[in-house]
């Protein structure tokens, strides 16, 4: 007991100090829900435009994850909003909701499994 204890203990710590995302993940239905409500000033896609327009979840915005840097200062009105983002399965919005963070955006939600997801929950998608 006490060593599973002790052991749970240093495993927290040591994920505590390996650093926490300064971004909040949601699966799709919890997105979908936050959407429906409003909760979101914008939704970014990040992949490409070509993935874009095989179809997006609706009202999103494309922005490829490669440009996020670059495209900080147009950004910039959104720094303290909810945004979403989210690209086919998880892993480019994931970077891209770092990269956001990173530079000081604070409502920033990433979506984990992507369009791909949305799509398989029988969510509508715009072309």
């Amino acid at each position: 007991m006490v060593k599973a204890t002790l052991y749970a203990l240093l495993f927290t710590t040591a994920c505590a100090s390996a650093g926490t995302q300064a971004f909040r993940s949601v699966d799709v239905g919890t997105f979908k829900s936050e959407k429906d409500a409003g909760t979101f000033e914008a939704v970014l896609d990040v992949r490409t435009p070509e993935e874009f327009a095989a179809g997006h979840v609706p009202n999103a915005r494309n922005m490829p994850v490669d440009q996020i840097k670059a495209r900080l200062p147009e950004l910039q009105a959104l720094k303290t909003a909810d945004v979403a983002v989210i690209c086919e399965v998880g892993g480019r919005s994931k970077a891209a909701a770092t990269a956001l963070s990173e530079a000081g955006f604070t409502g920033i939600v990433d979506v984990q499994g992507g369009t791909r997801a949305w799509k398989a929950a029988g969510n509508a998608i715009e072309k």
